[in-house]
């Protein structure tokens, strides 16, 4: 055979031998978007195209009405990703990890299918520079990581998450959930810029402001901000301006401005739209079930005055919302007044966290349920208004009653730690505040707590009046202040 031959055919099966080698190494550097890349074979990758296209093969025929609730992809900043994920090997298989694979943080996408178990995920956009992603198939139980290509232009921000972990477009973002927001830089940052807090300035109803300080995250590329102000900006127009921070190298990236809307917050100053942010609970104890009626008969959420106005001669009323207790502890407040009208029957114009939505029997003290009540009574006995702390467990009822009958405002707030528990009163709008009496039959710390609530509960705005004069009182404001979350709100 001539030599040339020879060659020829060693130098053809070299080749397929490469071929053969790419592929079963997952995603190599820089992958035409033209080509799907396998997510069975993505994990650890890095230098995958920002116009990638992403294929899973199921293992039985898919559904493809719930393909989009099942096969999905969502940002990946965590600490470390960056440094470890050269290291991983490219054909591993990851098990799910429900924290990371959300699918409330998925990106939009499309999705074809060549077969009932091979489908393609298509990002609706491009996928940031050097940018880590997880690709998450939930009924498979599989989830895969890996980063993007860098670029070759400037340094930039490569994405802004919310608080949840969403990522936030240019504009056009709805429903964002402030309270902290995760900047990924493509490239290595100067600390000193990136985590200076006045290089960030959000906007919303008229008033600027920044965080209160930027954690470094992971130095040079992912930073935190921090803010105790955020809910303000709850259900508004908000715009974030990101500037003055320089690279690693010297180079001052562009002003990136972001323009979006964001959620609804725990904390509440309360505003005409504030009412879509709680539930009404189905309960035959309250006055009425629906918010067309509650709106209509008793409660007005007042921008101008940043107020929830209950009004009423005859009403009990309750909204909450669905929240989460941390372990190390929590501390919330509220702001009421008393605006006019001496009623002629007994009054609870309170606060609750509760383990129950039953409050009808939980205010009767015959219910096995657990409660938290503080805030302003009206004793109609001694015809006087007073601050009472109110712990409900199971059918024992504990009572702490202050004089409270010269003010015509309070400020309540509990705080649980693991180092102890205080309920305060304040009678001159938060500048002092005053102990309740000490009960022993009060939680002492967050773990007595928790033993009896556990970490999940309601927290409730409550009035239950039902004489026949009528009364006005406002509550000006609630503050989740640390230790109290929720899935749908920040």
């Amino acid at each position: 055979m001539p030599i040339k031959s020879e060659f020829k055919k060693y130098r053809i099966l070299l080749f397929v031998l490469f071929v053969i080698i790419a592929a079963c190494g997952g995603a190599s550097p820089n992958t035409p978007s033209s080509i799907p890349i396998s997510i069975e074979g993505v994990e650890g990758s890095t230098d995958i195209s920002v116009d990638s296209t992403f294929t899973y093969e199921f293992s039985s025929a898919v559904d493809e009405d719930s393909l989009e609730s099942d096969f999905f992809m969502v940002p990946t900043p965590s600490a470390g990703i960056s440094a470890s994920i050269s290291a991983k090997a490219s054909t591993t298989k990851v098990a799910i990890d429900t924290g990371i694979c959300d699918i409330d943080n998925s990106i939009d996408a499309t999705y074809t299918c060549d077969s009932d178990i091979l489908c393609t995920l298509h990002p609706a956009k491009s996928l940031a520079y050097n940018a880590n992603y997880t690709a998450c198939v939930l009924s498979e139980s599989f989830m895969a990581t890996f980063q993007t290509e860098a670029t070759d232009g400037d340094p930039s921000i490569s994405l802004l998450l919310d608080s949840k972990g969403k990522a936030v477009d240019i504009s056009g973002s709805t429903d964002v959930m402030s309270g902290s927001y995760t900047i990924v830089y493509s490239e290595s940052m100067d600390d000193a810029t990136a985590a200076l807090a006045g290089n960030y300035v959000f906007s919303c109803l008229n008033e600027e402001f920044s965080p209160d300080s930027i954690d470094v995250i992971a130095s040079g590329r992912v930073y935190r901000t921090n803010s105790d102000i955020d809910w303000y900006c709850q259900l508004n127009n908000t715009d974030l301006s990101i500037s003055g921070v320089v690279s690693a190298g010297g180079v001052g990236i562009p002003t990136a401005s972001y323009t979006y809307t964001v959620g609804c917050a725990i904390s509440d100053d309360f505003q005409a739209d504030s009412h879509s942010c709680y539930k009404i609970p189905d309960i035959s104890a309250v006055t009425w079930t629906m918010w067309d009626d509650l709106l209509a008969n008793v409660l007005t959420f007042d921008t101008a005055n940043d107020a929830l106005v209950y009004e009423q001669s005859s009403a009990v009323v309750a909204i909450y919302k669905d929240i989460s207790i941390d372990a190390s502890g929590f501390e919330v407040s509220f702001y009421g007044e008393l605006i006019s009208g001496v009623p002629d029957l007994d009054v609870q114009f309170m606060l609750v966290i509760s383990d129950t939505m039953d409050l009808g029997t939980l205010m009767d003290g015959n219910a096995l349920g657990k409660a938290m009540f503080i805030g302003f009574e009206y004793d109609s006995k001694n015809s006087k208004w007073i601050c009472n702390n109110v712990y409900i467990e199971d059918d024992n009822v504990n009572h702490n009653k202050v004089d409270c009958s010269t003010a015509d405002n309070g400020t309540f707030r509990i705080n649980l730690s693991t180092s102890g528990a205080s309920y305060q009163y304040s009678l001159d709008l938060g500048e002092t505040y005053s102990d309740f009496p000490a009960d022993p039959l009060f939680p002492v710390t967050i773990t007595d707590f928790l033993d009896d609530f556990g970490e999940n509960a309601y927290l409730v705005m409550l009035v239950s009046y039902e004489g026949t004069v009528e009364i006005q009182g406002d509550v000006q404001q609630i503050r989740a202040l640390s230790g109290i979350s929720s899935d749908t709100q920040y």
